[in-house]
């Protein structure tokens, strides 16, 4: 009966009323303007629920002005979404900017700063966004991030600053070109399909992140209109339903959509199917969180910038499914715990993640800080702190992930502590780079070896296209040709491949998935020696049926100035930590550095954040070899100069490179296994 009722009321007002105004401001506007879209909320309400009882009796009258004013009379006065009533959302337009009211004000005038970049909003003849506009750089990234909605919450800070109603009136027009314009939802295939307006992450984004903190924030802001608040929750259960039909499965989108579906659930219970939405998203995120992370909590797409933000949007999930009274697994909580033990375990001296596939350089170290005050972890607060407080972590510096195949060595836990990264490990399951036995080393907050970045998206950008490829690892080309795709992940840990020790750290990967375009075949293994506190030595095996160019690269950070100096590379820049990278072997280099080239291809960038990127001195020693070849580097690093070390008695013979350095005797054994051998002793000092 309820639902006859609904239908016949929106035909009467739709009717009577043909001069409604172009923007609705009160929920008489909203009912008259949006008649079929004030039956389907009304529609998708539980009216059976107790406290809805006014606007039950509304809807029975044919009311449906009365129907939303008593709707929103209860929103206002009601203990729903507590944790978002006095909470400003976070503004994370992805630039650089902290002047909140500097960036609501440029919004006022449709400039946005998104992922970096500022550029107008498109607007058509109409007057209405144009929410496929791909903004100054022509780019998909900006369309999806105009209707993720995050620059709504620049303004509702600024109001919260200064109580300008401009930015609510803003908002108001924002929210209502949207709604108005982006129904029915769009379909496609699959997500990958579908326009930016109706990508799943960006309904996602809207319901984790901007509209729950809008909605609940303004409750009592007058300019905040009615109208925009019925239009919100009339849109609601059309993203949440497109949602559920177009998430992703085992990829990072995934967390956040069944965040967002769940949040919605937790934010708006008065919707009749909202208990299934939160039992629908409990079961996909405990599947996801289970098919996304391994045990040793690494997420799989092996990219430190999406296992933080997977974690993140956990985290978030957990904090309101707790409380809205929802129980997650019992073992939910101990899985996010222990990806933040890897953030953290893997954090480099100066705060950040690793720099790996498609990932920006974030900075984590205030994070762990927070993590440790919520686990009650004093081992997470000493490493936040280095050492200031809390108590040292079980175990040593240096940890090997199975799994991921990551070792990440380090010196101790201080400020000025050498850190480096040697991946042997899968390609992960998505947002991949062809870099397996590359190598990043830091030491305290200088970065000298570096990964490159992701700098963008766009497939027609030339160093977006080079920055996925080996030519911007620290690895070998191999007849100038790079690696090819390999395993997603592990099914077990990698075992037999690391050791660690008091004293070092050794581990030796083999690449074996061939080199694309070359004729014949080839493979290449590399160990990794640290010694503590010492200096590295990376040992390289190419195995070949046909004599070969070799280029092994050694891409530096931007604020480094290397040079050659005899066969050696080395920084040389005064009061800060300097790295030389010296050959040993019997095989002769030619050797050049080479910075922010693009023609004839594109070679020495780095790029720290996404739509960011520099020019980056980039070392190329180039050899022919004959055959199969065994040659190795010694990296070493010091503050101001870096002295040239004592190199004697070099042999090379089979698999094996035997070589005495400042007196102590070393000895790589690569074998085609890429294993450690017996005992884990295949590299030691002799």
């Amino acid at each position: 009966m309820i639902r006859i009722a609904i239908a016949t009321a929106a035909l009467l007002l739709t009717a009577c009323q043909s001069d409604a105004p172009r923007t609705p401001e009160t929920a008489a506007d909203f009912v008259a303007n949006h008649p079929d879209r004030a039956a389907r909320l009304f529609a998708a309400l539980d009216l059976e629920q107790p406290k809805l009882s006014s606007v039950r009796a509304a809807v029975e009258r044919d009311d449906l002005v009365a129907a939303s004013e008593a709707l929103l009379d209860y929103y206002r006065t009601s203990n729903n979404g507590q944790w978002l009533r006095n909470t400003l959302g976070v503004h994370d337009p992805g630039g650089f900017d902290t002047d909140v009211v500097a960036l609501a004000d440029a919004a006022l005038a449709d400039e946005f700063l998104l992922q970096g970049v500022r550029g107008k909003v498109a607007r058509l003849p109409s007057g209405d966004i144009d929410w496929h506009g791909q903004g100054p750089r022509d780019d998909f990234q900006w369309a999806i991030f105009v209707n993720r909605h995050f620059m709504l919450l620049a303004l509702q800070k600024a109001f919260a600053e200064n109580g300008r109603t401009e930015y609510i009136e803003y908002i108001n027009r924002h929210l209502q070109d949207w709604i108005a314009n982006n129904y029915p939802a769009a379909e496609g295939e699959s997500d990958k399909h579908l326009p930016a307006n109706w990508r799943p992450m960006s309904s996602a984004s809207r319901l984790l992140q901007v509209w729950p903190q809008l909605f609940y924030y303004l409750r009592d802001v007058d300019a905040f209109s009615p109208a925009t608040r019925l239009m919100m929750l009339s849109s609601v259960p059309e993203q949440v339903e497109h949602l559920k039909r177009y998430h992703r499965r085992k990829h990072n989108h995934a967390i956040k959509e069944m965040s967002g579906l769940g949040h919605a659930a937790a934010a708006w219970p008065e919707f009749r199917d909202a208990p299934d939405w939160r039992d629908y998203s409990v079961q996909i995120m405990d599947e996801e969180i289970r098919l996304q992370v391994y045990p040793s909590g690494v997420q799989k797409e092996l990219a430190s910038h999406y296992h933080r933000t997977v974690l993140e949007y956990v985290a978030q999930y957990a904090a309101f499914s707790a409380r809205a009274g929802v129980e997650l697994p019992s073992d939910f909580v101990a899985l996010v715990e222990s990806m933040v033990d890897y953030l953290a375990l893997t954090m480099t001296p100066d705060g950040h993640v690793i720099l790996n596939n498609n990932s920006d350089r974030d900075f984590v170290r205030d994070k762990i800080a927070d993590w440790a005050g919520f686990f009650g972890r004093d081992d997470l607060r000493y490493i936040a702190s280095h050492g200031k407080h809390g108590t040292a972590p079980d175990g040593l510096a240096s940890r090997f992930f199975g799994y991921a195949g990551l070792l990440v060595s380090r010196s101790g836990w201080g400020a000025d502590a050498q850190w480096s990264y040697f991946n042997i490990g899968p390609w992960g399951v998505s947002h991949q780079h062809n870099d397996k036995l590359h190598v990043s080393l830091s030491v305290g907050d200088r970065n000298l070896l570096v990964d490159t970045g992701r700098v963008s998206y766009k497939s027609d950008d030339p160093i977006r296209r080079h920055i996925v490829e080996t030519a911007a690892h620290n690895t070998i080309l191999v007849d100038g040709k790079g690696q090819g795709p390999r395993e997603l992940e592990n099914a077990e840990p990698m075992t037999g491949v690391a050791v660690t020790t008091v004293d070092y750290d050794f581990a030796v990967g083999r690449y074996t998935d061939g080199y694309p375009g070359i004729e014949g075949e080839a493979t290449h293994t590399r160990a990794l020696f640290y010694l503590r506190d010492g200096y590295w030595i990376v040992a390289d095996r190419v195995e070949t049926d046909r004599p070969r160019d070799i280029e092994v690269l050694w891409h530096f950070h931007p604020d480094t100035t290397p040079a050659v100096d005899s066969s050696d590379v080395v920084t040389g820049d005064p009061g800060v930590a300097n790295l030389r990278i010296h050959p040993v072997g019997s095989g002769e280099w030619s050797i050049d550095i080479v910075s922010g080239v693009l023609d004839p291809e594109p070679q020495g960038w780095y790029s720290p954040v996404y739509n960011t990127v520099l020019p980056a001195p980039t070392a190329r020693y180039r050899s022919r070899i004959d055959g199969t070849a065994t040659f190795a580097w010694v990296l070493d690093t010091a503050e101001g100069d870096v002295a040239s070390h004592r190199i004697e008695s070099v042999a090379a013979t089979g698999d094996s490179i035997r070589f005495t350095l400042d007196g102590n005797d070393y000895e790589f054994q690569l074998g085609a296994d890429g294993s450690l051998g017996r005992n884990g002793d295949r590299l030691f000092p002799l």
